[in-house]
């Protein structure tokens, strides 16, 4: 009578294992160390961008510091943002909040994302600034064409 492999399923005895299940394993192994690889890697880019943020946002917080707070017409346009009859909810409560004095305009300013309706009311202070800024130039425009003959 001929003796018949015995082997249990999943049990491999030496010079019997199954080549093509061992080459599924290896490629299954090698995709799991290169995701495994691009996670590291792509974490390590992500720490170096927020190490960069941050030093960026500190720097901005002490040439504001150094500077004794945000310019007073910057200042002047998020409070009229703030208070604005067609601002929305969000964007008032950040303007209440800083009447109340639980929220400075520097910090706010320093992270307008951080708080609920904060980069609207900056979107709407920037193009205050923009508008600001085109009509200057249109009236030095003007004013330099004046002085031609």
């Amino acid at each position: 009578m001929a003796e018949e492999n015995q082997t249990p399923p999943g049990i491999f005895v030496l010079g019997e294992e199954d080549t093509a299940a061992e080459e599924t394993d290896t490629g299954a192994l090698l995709d799991e160390v290169v995701v495994a690889d691009a996670d590291t890697r792509l974490l390590a880019v992500l720490d170096r961008v927020r190490g960069t943020v941050e030093r960026i946002r500190a720097d901005d917080a002490a040439e504001v510091a150094a500077a004794g707070g945000l310019d007073p017409e910057l200042v002047g346009l998020l409070v009229a943002e703030s208070s604005a009859e067609d601002a929305s909810f969000e964007i008032r409560s950040i303007g209440d909040r800083v009447e109340r004095g639980t929220l400075t305009w520097e910090s706010f300013w320093a992270r307008p994302q951080a708080d609920p309706g904060g980069l609207e009311l900056a979107a709407r202070v920037q193009r205050r600034q923009a508008e600001a800024l085109v009509a200057d130039r249109a009236a030095f425009d003007e004013a330099e064409a004046a002085e031609r003959p």
